[in-house]
C-alpha cells in the first residue's frame, strides 16, 4: 500500500527540484488542476518572485 500511495503522490507533482537550504520544490496537481494556481485564483496565495527575499508577501 506504501508503495503505490508513493507513486500516487509522485504523480501528483511535478517539475520536482531542490532550493536552497536543499528543501523540496515541486507544483502540485490535484484532479489535473494545479493547486497553486487555483489558490491564487481564489486569493489564498500570491505567486513568489525570485530575487525578492520575501518582500513581496511580507509587505517589506
Amino acid at each position: 500500500m506504501a508503495s503505490q500511495a508513493r507513486i500516487f503522490a509522485v504523480e501528483q507533482l511535478r517539475k520536482i527540484e531542490r532550493g536552497s537550504f536543499f528543501r523540496l520544490i515541486a507544483e502540485v496537481y490535484v484532479l489535473e488542476l494545479s493547486l497553486g494556481d487555483e489558490m491564487i485564483n481564489a486569493g489564498r496565495a500570491i505567486s513568489y518572485e525570485e530575487g525578492l527575499g520575501g518582500e513581496a508577501w511580507c509587505g517589506s
